[in-house]
């Protein structure tokens, strides 16, 4: 609440230019530090910069946020067909890009003959990867100018063309991150496209929407046509602009330049490569169960810092992150030649999966950041070379993590380090149809399992049924398994109630998680087996953040599971009828579990009650069943 109303107070018009430009002192913004190329992108880290007409260069999206600067704009709503429809778009800049619009043409024009010399290039139109680094000398050509001076730009004011192409020429560059961030393949597909794709690329991949939910202005026919002479050199006029002459000789030093532009690509895929990476690795760890609970939250926070903007945890998920880590080595490629793909090949970064310990998860992602980390400081020595200025502070595995799953991530590593899971004695994994399905079907069997109705079912049918839930949406089945010998101990379901039969028994809220457990038949009896078990179960069930409160059912004559629950801090809820018995539904608040060591004893008196209130529901069923079926005779 107060950091809202601190937000709201510091964005507040007649506060947020004093507010921003006394935290710019404080502060210094992204462009005047060492190492901006690492800690931003060269995109965000050069947005806070002004035009000539007082307004910031990344007016609408820029990032860091605190930095912006809230001007008086003229927004219109969009009636362009596509993801613009109904959103404002900034008019005030559309008038700004519109009146050098000429110059802006042949600047692009002149800049990509450098291009393509620069590179090497025998097709003169290109595909969307070389779009996308060509397109990322919009950003590049305005930080090379104003980290390489003494005194860059002292009234920190960029003339119009410069203001006008950054605004537009970061368009390829925008559409493959849009892309990149989908998973969709379509980067990597060959030879040049036509305008008119190039623009449905960009609509369809909401690129053509800022992180603030404005359409970016201008037409179709205005994109269409920036975009055709960006990618496709198709600008047939005279270049005699002075103005963009002006700006293709004020780079100076191409060489200089030339390096500063690859190299800062570079660093910034590394950096991307890395976060995919560590994502993948924080989606496996929590799907596997390796996270205790108070590290769901460090991991949840870490995740926001990657390019998953949520809770996510799901096959499509990592298919997501897998062909978008595909994608940048892909880019890569480009720059140096495939040797970092061959490095993550043989470094086995991908190896880690689903049955990964806690201390395998801990030293991958310590194997990422001491693969990266000295890459980076490699590229950070060269481009302080090319802007003629001295290295800045070195930077390390420590950093990297930090960079790439802020601040707790770190934190979280020496977590799993340290505090050994399989220590429980039990390890949780997902159920594999084909290695599990014969030993579930011998539990299913045995009399102790005869509420779960599956006893006499043909194994054909426990086949179906568990392929089927294995394709159910928000229904996980796991096994758990012995730490030390890998035996099968028990089979774990967690499921939604809001989508399961239960919601219509009791009130289901959003956040609510609903688990059943099937134990297999002991060989050997383990002395606290269940204590460590159920603290495993609980591990697993809390991991995703968005389990707000866990429900059981179990059978109301379960007085021993009942005890063992209340001691972990559930608490009784109403008794239900099911199909298959009746049960007494317990509850579970996020913050309310207790770990073994720190267990409570159950109070008698509830379990007095629960016996009780169980005993009469029962009765009360079997006299109510007798009548029905004596009432059913006299009929």
């Amino acid at each position: 609440m107060l950091k809202r109303l601190l937000r709201k107070v510091y964005f507040a018009r007649w506060v947020n230019p004093h507010a921003a430009r006394l935290h710019a002192r404080l502060r210094p913004p992204p462009w005047q530090r060492p190492n901006m190329e690492f800690d931003y992108d060269v995109w965000n880290g050069i947005s806070s910069l002004h035009g000539d007409s007082g307004r910031q260069i990344g007016e609408n999206n820029t990032g860091p946020d605190l930095y912006r600067e809230c001007v008086d704009t003229e927004h219109r709503v969009s009636n362009f067909d596509g993801s613009r429809r109904g959103l404002e778009v900034n008019m005030t800049a559309l008038k700004h890009v519109m009146a050098v619009w000429h110059d802006t043409l042949q600047f692009a024009t002149l800049l990509r003959e450098r291009y393509i010399s620069l590179v090497g290039l025998t097709e003169r139109r290109f595909d969307l990867r070389q779009g996308y680094f060509y397109s990322k000398m919009a950003a590049a050509l305005v930080a090379f100018q104003v980290r390489r001076r003494r005194d860059p730009l002292s009234d920190h004011a960029l003339p119009p063309l410069e203001v006008a192409f950054f605004t537009l020429g970061v368009g390829p560059f925008m559409v493959v991150r849009s892309l990149l961030e989908k998973g969709d393949l379509a980067v990597l597909a060959p030879g040049p496209l036509p305008a008119e794709e190039l623009y449905r690329l960009a609509d369809e991949s909401g690129s053509l929407v800022t992180p603030a939910g404005k359409g970016c202005a201008g037409s179709r026919k205005l994109i269409t046509e920036f975009l055709d002479v960006m990618m496709n050199g198709s600008h047939a006029g005279k270049l005699d602009s002075a103005d963009a002459q002006r700006a293709i000789d004020a780079i100076g030093d191409w060489d200089a330049f030339r390096r500063y532009l690859f190299v800062s690509s570079r660093i910034e895929l590394y950096v991307k490569i890395a976060r995919s990476l560590i994502a993948r690795l924080l989606l496996l760890a929590r799907s596997a169960g390796a996270l205790r609970v108070t590290e769901s939250e460090a991991a949840e926070a870490a995740l926001a810092n990657t390019y998953l903007r949520g809770p996510l945890a799901t096959d499509d998920d990592l298919t997501v992150l897998a062909n978008g880590i595909e994608i940048l080595l892909t880019l890569l490629d480009a720059r140096d030649g495939g040797a970092l793909r061959r490095r993550i090949a043989d470094s086995g970064l991908l190896r880690p999966g689903a049955q990964a310990s806690r201390e395998q998860f801990a030293q991958a992602f310590r194997d990422v950041a001491g693969l990266f980390a000295p890459l980076c400081q490699t590229d950070l020595e060269e481009i302080a070379a090319a802007l003629e200025q001295p290295p800045g502070p070195r930077v390390g595995p420590a950093d990297l993590l930090t960079r790439c799953g802020g601040p707790t991530l770190a934190s979280l590593v020496e977590s799993l380090a340290t505090h050994n899971k399989p220590d429980m004695g039990v390890r949780v994994r997902p159920f594999d149809l084909e290695r599990d399905l014969a030993e579930l079907q011998r539990w299913l069997h045995m009399d102790y399992a005869r509420f779960w109705g599956l006893r006499e079912a043909p194994p054909e049918k426990i086949a179906r049924l568990y392929a089927e839930q294995l394709r159910r949406p928000g229904y996980r089945t796991l096994i758990g398994e012995d730490a030390r010998s890998g035996e099968r101990c028990f089979l774990l379901e967690a499921y939604v109630p809001q989508d399961d039969e239960l919601a219509r028994h009791y009130p289901a809220r959003t956040g609510d998680l609903g688990f059943h457990i099937l134990m297999a038949p002991a060989r050997v009896a383990q002395s606290g087996f269940t204590p460590r078990m159920l603290q495993a179960v609980h591990e697993v069930l809390f991991a995703n953040p968005k389990t707000k409160r866990i429900v059981a059912e179990p059978d109301v004559r379960n007085l021993p599971i009942y005890r063992r629950l209340l001691r972990l801090g559930y608490v009784l809820g109403p008794i239900i009828q099911l199909p298959s018995k009746t049960s007494r539904l317990v509850f579970l608040e996020r913050g309310c579990y207790l770990e073994p060591a720190v267990q409570v004893p159950a109070r008698r008196v509830g379990l007095r009650w629960h016996r009780t209130l169980g005993a009469a529901h029962i009765f009360h069923r079997r006299v109510r069943d007798k009548l029905d079926r004596l009432m059913g005779r006299v009929r």
